[in-house]
């Protein structure tokens, strides 16, 4: 049987057909390796393309902590802004910061102060500024005015729109100063330092409660001992008593002359 198979004849292509030819077999067992070298190949490229995507994934997980970084540090509270000194602040802004000064200050403020806060300055300068501000103001006809109260200077409403501040500053009647106590600041501030007893002597009646009362107030205070037996206190007035009546200093008090009927 086997040798009837290696015998036969080959078999003859039908007329008009072409015998096959052995070369093309071998080449289509040549082109299956390459086939197989082309799989080899594409599952060589799909393991190559994974550490490509662990790479894309490792830069994106840092560009994702770049992002957190920057994020934290945006949300890091800034330091201290550096203040130029004084001396190297041009005319206006040095303007601008005296008046910023003025007015978010609740008490008197002297230049002193101010130029210790700016630096690089002294009060000279700082008086020349305000002179400057009070000018503008008074130009433009503006509400308030830079004046100069209890050792120090402070913005105040003009008297002309005094009125209307005092509605909507209205004290209620508890908290203002009753005839004694007016009375009482009235001795204390033309005659201090001065003693308890001195002002009994001058009211005629015990003033106790009243002085409590203007101590409570900040407008008087204990100023020292007199050196008498038993070393009794001495009362005087206050910076806020000077700002509440719009006093640049005790000497501005009017004279008692003055205050006498029909002089």
């Amino acid at each position: 049987m086997t040798e009837n198979q290696e015998d036969k004849p080959e078999v003859e292509a039908a007329p008009g057909q072409e015998p096959e030819q052995p070369e093309r077999a071998e080449e289509r067992s040549e082109e299956q390796p390459a086939g197989t070298e082309a799989g080899s190949a594409a599952g060589a490229g799909v393991e190559d393309a994974a550490p490509a995507d662990d790479a894309d994934a490792d830069a994106e997980s840092a560009s994702d902590a770049t992002v957190e970084q920057q994020a934290e540090a945006d949300a890091e509270p800034e330091g201290p802004e550096e203040v130029m000194p004084g001396e190297q602040l041009s005319e206006d802004a040095l303007t601008a910061i005296v008046e910023a000064l003025l007015f978010v200050s609740d008490d008197p403020i002297n230049a002193g102060k101010m130029a210790q806060i700016i630096g690089g300055t002294d009060g000279r300068r700082v008086r020349s500024v305000i002179k400057v501000l009070q000018s503008e103001y008074a130009a433009q006809n503006r509400a308030f005015q830079i004046e100069e109260v209890a050792g120090g200077f402070k913005v105040l409403t003009l008297p002309e729109y005094h009125p209307w501040v005092a509605q909507l500053q209205r004290t209620v009647s508890e908290s203002r100063l009753s005839q004694a106590a007016l009375e009482t600041l009235a001795i204390i501030a033309y005659r201090q330092p001065v003693l308890r007893a001195d002002v009994e002597s001058v009211r005629g009646v015990q003033c106790g409660q009243m002085l409590r009362t203007l101590i409570e107030r900040g407008l008087v205070k204990v100023v020292g001992h007199d050196d008498q037996l038993g070393r009794p206190l001495l009362y005087g007035t206050t910076n806020k008593f000077l700002e509440s009546f719009g006093l640049k200093s005790l000497k501005e008090l009017p004279k008692l002359d003055e205050l006498t009927p029909g002089s």
